[in-house]
């Protein structure tokens, strides 16, 4: 089971007993959208996306969202990989 959290964590957890197996900070605040996962090729990964940018001149980010210095990303992950999360935030 997955979920993100308007703070910009990723959380996986177990199917049978809810128990928290991952939690990261993606970097990405505000305008998390909701984890979906697939298969591809025998492999699954997992894609979110979030930041919202910055607001238009008298506009705003949406509700319940603030706007955000950086430009919103896809992230993907895939389970089993090894490389590391940097950058997410940075514009």
């Amino acid at each position: 089971m997955f979920q993100v959290i308007n703070d910009g964590r990723l959380m996986a957890y177990s199917a049978d007993k809810g128990e928290k197996l991952l939690e990261l900070q993606t970097g990405l605040r505000s305008g998390m959208g909701p984890p979906v996962t697939y298969q591809l090729d025998g492999r699954q990964y997992i894609a979110l996306m979030g930041g919202v940018g910055a607001a238009a001149p008298g506009g705003n980010a949406g509700p319940g969202n603030q706007a955000t210095p950086f430009s919103p990303k896809l992230l993907t992950f895939v389970l089993g990989g090894s490389a590391t999360l940097r950058g997410a935030a940075s514009p």
